[in-house]
């Protein structure tokens, strides 16, 4: 089948079919103030004194020329996970294809329209999850019978990650990589990523939509000047 590229100015014509939106209209509130709370909670990791500034600096001097194997260079320095995992429940994955994900579903009124594209399976440069050590044996059962009719699983669209909660892309402005096309990629990711968590409540309590305030997947885009 056909996918949807996401280089394409009308991609997120595809995403919307779906009911997926990319800074669609004001955020609320209380997603706002959770998210300051996040950002401004103690760490775990060191801050970045001056001289590692510096040193990130230079760094992105050194490789404003090259592509995209360059930038993951920058991956420990902005985000420390990329580098060592602080906790065994947790697990990151390198660019593994989705191959286990299930589709998102079209909207209702949309769904007999068969000359629309599909979604491309994501291929996220990191993406970090829950590992196996983090559930009980009970916990994991559960979670083999959160499939659709293709068998394709809910809750770990690739080899490792369960539950997926962070996607990060890298592009090279030297390979006119854009933040654009990046923000595409993990949108797809993080609405499949979302779809399962929301599959799991539907099953496990009848709820049938996410709560709008809720934190839930988190994506970073990030080339040789933005992140």
């Amino acid at each position: 089948m056909v996918a949807a590229d996401e280089n394409d100015l009308d991609y997120r014509d595809s995403l919307s079919y779906r009911n997926i939106h990319i800074e669609y209209g004001e955020l609320p509130i209380e997603r706002i103030q959770r998210a300051t709370e996040m950002i401004e909670r103690p760490r775990e990791t060191p801050k970045m004194d001056n001289a590692a500034f510096q040193d990130l600096i230079r760094t992105i001097r050194r490789i404003q020329t090259q592509n995209e194997y360059a930038i993951k260079e920058l991956a420990s320095t902005v985000v420390l996970a990329t580098e060592r995992i602080l906790d065994e429940r947790l697990v990151r994955c390198y660019s593994q294809l989705w191959h286990r994900a299930t589709a998102i579903p079209l909207l209702p009124e949309l769904a007999d329209v068969a000359s629309l594209l599909s979604l491309p399976r994501p291929k996220p440069d990191f993406v970090f999850g829950f590992s196996r050590p983090a559930f009980t044996t009970r916990q994991i059962a559960m979670m083999m019978h959160l499939v659709d009719e293709s068998r394709h699983s809910y809750v770990m669209p690739n080899q490792d990650a369960r539950f997926p909660f962070l996607a990060i892309e890298f592009k090279s402005q030297a390979n006119k990589g854009t933040h654009y096309v990046a923000t595409n990629q993990v949108a797809g990711a993080g609405a499949i990523a979302l779809n399962g968590q929301l599959e799991l409540m539907r099953r496990a309590y009848g709820v049938t939509a996410v709560d709008a305030s809720a934190l839930c997947f988190f994506s970073i885009t990030i080339d040789q000047a933005y992140a």
